[in-house]
């Protein structure tokens, strides 16, 4: 049984510890049990029956946790694959524009998908532009056209831990997993674990020194400091 498992739960244990009759049958503990009735076996009391559904809910609350954090590394593993990879964007795009159509209703997150997956935008940024745009992703994707276009690209320098330096030019607004997915892309060894810092820009008198986490995934390369024109270093290691 799944709850066998549990931390703290030894079904070997629990079951060596029940006490042995003469008869080598398993006795009742005491504290479970009442008197004996006409038969001469006890009675099972409540604490028996409160012990087992404790037991039951703990492996509920288990069951639950993992197929949270089952649910999550799909969620990740799938923008992952958005984020690198334009035919599976335009496959979430066709389908998500497929499923409005069949039912005449505004899909709010399906449209603030749709949106991240062809801008590559963090979803905060993705959704002020559709709220911007009355939830129209043309109109939205227009805008962050002309924003970028007139705010001018920030350069990355990736310094791999193979020992490349490869160069890609973002804009400003574009969110830290953006970078991350370009690093990942980057990446010749994609099994091992790897972590992202930010320098920069170059030649200035007081540099930004960032960590790029999971954390920062949310903000853009202008809401840690970078601003067109200037040139940075991800430097990315392995282990």
């Amino acid at each position: 049984a799944g709850f066998a498992d549990l931390p703290g739960v030894r079904m070997d244990t629990a079951v060596s510890a029940v006490p042995r009759s003469s008869a080598g049958s398993s006795a009742m503990p005491a504290h479970l049990a009442s008197p004996s009735d006409e038969t001469g076996r006890p009675r099972v009391t409540a604490g028996a029956f409160s012990l087992a559904r404790e037991v039951l809910r703990d492996h509920e609350r288990w069951s639950a946790e993992q197929s949270r954090q089952a649910k999550e590394r799909a969620e990740r593993r799938q923008l992952m694959r958005l984020a690198t990879d334009p035919s599976a964007a335009a496959q979430a795009s066709a389908g998500g524009a497929a499923s409005r159509a069949s039912d005449g209703i505004v899909d709010r997150k399906a449209l603030l998908q749709q949106l991240m997956a062809l801008c590559d935008l963090p979803e905060a940024k993705c959704q002020e532009h559709l709220e911007k745009s009355g939830w129209d992703v043309e109109k939205a994707v227009l805008a962050i056209t002309e924003v970028d276009a007139a705010g001018g690209t920030v350069q990355l320098n990736f310094n791999l831990p193979d020992g490349r330096s490869l160069k890609h030019s973002f804009a400003a607004s574009q969110g830290i997993f953006d970078v991350y997915s370009k690093t990942y892309e980057l990446l010749k060894d994609k099994e091992r674990v790897f972590s992202m810092h930010l320098r920069g820009p170059r030649g200035a008198s007081a540099p930004i020194s960032k960590k790029l986490t999971e954390a920062t995934w949310d903000q853009s390369l202008a809401d840690l400091g970078a601003k067109p024109g200037e040139d940075f270093d991800v430097d990315v290691t392995q282990r």
